[in-house]
């Protein structure tokens, strides 16, 4: 029962992992507290400027700095300090920092995209895959593919644009890429929201979810736990019915081998018809060589003294009745030699 038991725990983790995820992909921007429409804080990075943009309960405010992020003075780093207390830090990348790769997949994909980009990553990027972080945006489909927008930077540079961050002492931000009007994450550091809800409105958020998770639950475990059970069910039958399986499959080769082996079980035997052909000739006669073929056929060369005789006292034997002379092989003296057969 303790099998049972793991497996069903192990397929009850599955599902929580992954409903889990589920769930939190539905749950409000706001709730997660990512940078929404009407409150978020982004970074631009220019090349030789930075723009701090501060969206609170829809009203913007946007300042200039004419150097790059590496040069800010401590009074702008204040200001991104204290944006970042309420608001999650987005940092769009400078242009020159990220590759955008138009790139097409057959639409058999779909369902499986970055599984798809993963495997053809090596040829689509200038750099190994292994030096890059990436992600993509789904831009539309056709017919027969789906068309995809491919983002790429190199992880040495979010690295050092991280340690920018970390010597201030602040959380690393969330990387983006600003592609046409919508944009692409890039890497995303693990965090709580930065403005904690409230209570009236975090209870409400959990009660909701709880009901929503709750759907799926009960009926995929139940399923998880009947496939658990029919398969240790199946297990204990294979392992009961191997022996027996084991013993008619060789039931089975044996007969075969049997009935393979039948014609030759009806065939005269070669030692059988010598004894006969010894005993019934004459003691001035004898047999030369002998060949027992594959069709039953059994062959016989007989040296003689008198032909007719001999073959006058081996016909009276059954096992010789239905012999048949063939060539007569040419000697030395007077005596006869001839070779036989007999049919099966």
């Amino acid at each position: 029962m303790s099998a049972i038991a793991d497996n069903f725990t192990a397929q009850v983790k599955g599902i929580w992992s992954w409903w889990s995820d589920e769930m939190l992909s539905m749950a409000p921007a706001s709730w997660r507290g990512e940078a929404t429409a009407r409150n978020r804080f982004d970074v631009l990075l220019h090349s030789e400027e930075t723009i701090l943009e501060i969206v609170q309960n829809g009203e913007a405010r946007r300042m200039r700095e004419d150097r790059n992020l590496e040069n800010l003075d401590d009074e702008a780093w204040l200001q991104i300090e204290e944006f970042s207390e309420s608001h999650g830090l987005r940092l769009f990348l400078n242009p020159g920092d990220f590759l955008e790769i138009p790139v097409s997949l057959p639409k058999a994909s779909t369902g499986q995209l970055r599984s798809a980009i993963s495997l053809q990553l090596p040829t689509l990027t200038p750099i190994v895959p292994e030096q890059i972080d990436w992600n993509f945006l789904e831009l539309g489909q056709t017919e027969k593919e789906v068309n995809l927008s491919l983002a790429i930077a190199r992880s040495s540079r979010l690295d050092a644009l991280e340690a920018i961050f970390a010597e201030r002492g602040l959380m690393p931000p969330q990387f983006c890429v600003a592609v046409g009007d919508q944009n692409i994450t890039l890497r995303k550091p693990l965090e709580l929201a930065a403005k904690p809800m409230s209570s009236k409105v975090m209870l409400t958020a959990i009660f909701a979810t709880a009901m929503i998770a709750m759907i799926p639950i009960s009926t995929i475990a139940g399923a998880k736990m009947l496939t658990s059970l029919n398969e240790d069910r199946i297990a204990r039958l294979e392992k009961d019915l191997g022996p027996k399986l084991a013993r008619e499959r060789e039931a089975q080769r044996a007969e075969k081998i049997k009935r393979a082996a039948a014609p030759l079980f009806n065939l005269p035997s070669a030692s059988n018809r010598l004894e006969a052909l010894a005993a019934g000739l004459p003691s001035s006669d004898w047999t030369v060589a002998s060949t027992q073929h594959g069709d039953g056929g059994f062959e016989f060369i007989v040296d003689m003294a008198d032909r007719e005789t001999a073959e006058t006292a081996f016909r009276k034997n059954a096992l010789l009745k239905n012999v048949s002379a063939g060539e007569e092989i040419p000697t030395d003296n007077a005596r006869s030699r001839v070779r036989y057969r007999i049919g099966q």
